[in-house]
């Protein structure tokens, strides 16, 4: 049922929302845009353009789902769509049962429509999800930031929501994005609450998931079938739990540029410029060396990052990623025995097969250990040419 045909809450605020012309080519940014932009600029024998470049089309993109005067964005404005009461207001209510008790996407399933104070950002490094591409969300409490330590984590207010809904391309859906699922971060008083949300087959509404059920899923996309495991909560809060903050693609490398998410979400009052640590963009010191860092950053570093997390091995960030890996022995039971990068030999290298995901090693354990069931052919390539380049 349509949003207003299930509650019958009071509304609040007239902040317009946009969609501008931008949001139509969304199905090209994301996760896909790193690679068609990198690919183009290989095949004219040009050095690849890093992953951030490639990912603000997508920030750029994903801004105009926010108000015309808060993004910038002019044409194609339409009617204000306001705040619901309920959890977007008073964060610390009970998880409704559907997300359209929400009120997040007050259009039924459109993506490109958003209450007043919901705004959307994209990370410079995307995590790759199947292919699918993602739209992501955060709610702060009114009058609240959040407050950058330095690069030393973050404080987000309690009452803080964020949302990242998993879309496949459909050039016939409102936006050009079909919702498949929504997963919900709150930080609570006692820390970070998560949940899940499955959009049914019309993608007209979305039901929260049992904390232990998985859902395997087809789903059709402009592309093809794409096979699709919805965690459950409790996978959710293992991956999270290795990160330094819990949320994913929010540090400043991932916010970083003048251009970049941050800059939006500065004039937004979400996050406190005061605070913000301006990082660099991933480089190296040539074109598949750059582009292997930038991947580890993207699918690797949320738990691959140094801390105390369960996950946290060993440090793929930047910095240190190629000493902990070429020509070292696997160090962990998340692994099986061998050297993780064998140089000029990528079957060799168990840091390979893991993210390939073809081998029968019964040690292996595949990695990402959550959230992949299709293989990112284009990063797993890169990463075998350049093993391939090493000496």
């Amino acid at each position: 049922m349509e949003w207003f045909r299930q509650s019958k809450r009071t509304t609040r605020g007239t902040q317009p929302a946009c969609v501008c012309a931008a949001t139509r080519s969304v199905a090209s940014a994301d996760d896909h845009s790193i690679n068609s932009v990198a690919r183009g600029r290989r095949s004219a024998g040009v050095r690849s353009a890093p992953v951030w470049m490639a990912a603000r089309v997508c920030a750029a993109a994903l801004s105009c789902f926010i108000g015309a005067a808060a993004s910038g964005c002019e044409d194609d404005a339409v009617e204000a769509w306001p705040l619901p009461d309920g959890l977007l207001v008073d964060p610390l209510d009970e998880l409704p049962s559907s997300l359209g008790e929400i009120g997040l996407f007050p259009q039924n399933g459109d993506l490109s429509h958003v209450p007043a104070r919901v705004h959307s950002y994209a990370p410079n490094y995307p995590l790759w999800s199947n292919g699918l591409v993602k739209v992501r969300h955060i709610v702060v409490p009114e009058g609240q930031r959040v407050i950058a330590q330095r690069g030393a984590g973050w404080l987000f207010p309690t009452g803080t929501l964020l949302f990242k809904t998993f879309a496949a391309m459909d050039a016939d859906w409102p936006g050009g994005l079909r919702p498949v699922e929504t997963r919900v971060m709150r930080r609570s008083l006692d820390g970070w609450d998560f949940a899940v949300y499955v959009w049914d087959a019309e993608s007209a509404d979305a039901a929260i998931s049992d904390e232990r059920q998985i859902h395997e899923l087809r789903v059709d996309d402009n592309r093809g079938t794409i096979e699709h495991a919805v965690p459950n909560t409790l996978q959710c809060r293992k991956c999270h739990e290795s990160a330094v903050d819990r949320v994913l693609g929010f540090s400043e490398v991932q916010l970083a540029g003048q251009q970049g998410p941050a800059s939006e979400l500065f004039a937004r009052g979400v996050v406190d410029r005061d605070t913000f640590a301006e990082a660099e963009p991933i480089t190296g010191p040539d074109a598949l060396t750059e582009s292997v860092l930038q991947y580890f950053q993207a699918d690797c570093v949320h738990c691959h990052n140094d801390g105390d997390g369960p996950a946290s091995s060993f440090d793929l960030r930047p910095a240190t990623a190629l000493a902990n890996i070429v020509g070292v022995e696997t160090a962990s039971s998340g692994s099986a025995s061998g050297i993780r990068v064998v140089p000029g030999d990528p079957e060799a290298s168990i840091l390979y097969q893991a993210v390939r995901r073809a081998s029968d090693n019964a040690e292996l354990k595949f990695m990402p250990l959550i959230g992949v069931q299709v293989v990112d052919e284009e990063r797993v390539e890169t990463l075998r040419q350049w093993i391939e380049s090493l000496q």
